[in-house]
């Protein structure tokens, strides 16, 4: 906090903290999802959802889901792992040819 203060940044603790909070979970093999949905999910969905995603892990990591409702996006489900992300509803309806 001292070193924030001298640069004027005391303002950016918050993101110091949550950044350091991120790259110590990384470190402990956390592997945050983030899942982004139009319609919260019901427990079996969550549940296949977590047994999906746990095939990705490599052995010692651990999943962290976070999700996330959204009613404002077009597809059905956005995947976010780390600085990467997928919009799996705009795939799966190319996928089926419906656009």
């Amino acid at each position: 906090m001292k070193l924030l203060a001298e640069n004027g940044c005391l303002q950016q603790t918050l993101d110091v903290i949550s950044a350091f909070g991120k790259i110590m979970s990384a470190y402990c093999g956390d592997v945050l999802y983030s899942i982004t949905i139009a319609n919260p999910l019901d427990q079996a969905s969550l549940t296949e959802l977590k047994t999906a995603l746990s095939g990705f892990l490599a052995k010692g990591e651990v999943l962290k889901l976070e999700t996330k409702t959204d009613l404002s996006i077009l597809g059905v489900m956005i995947v976010g792992i780390g600085d990467k992300y997928a919009d799996l509803g705009r795939i799966y309806v190319l996928y089926k040819g419906v656009v």
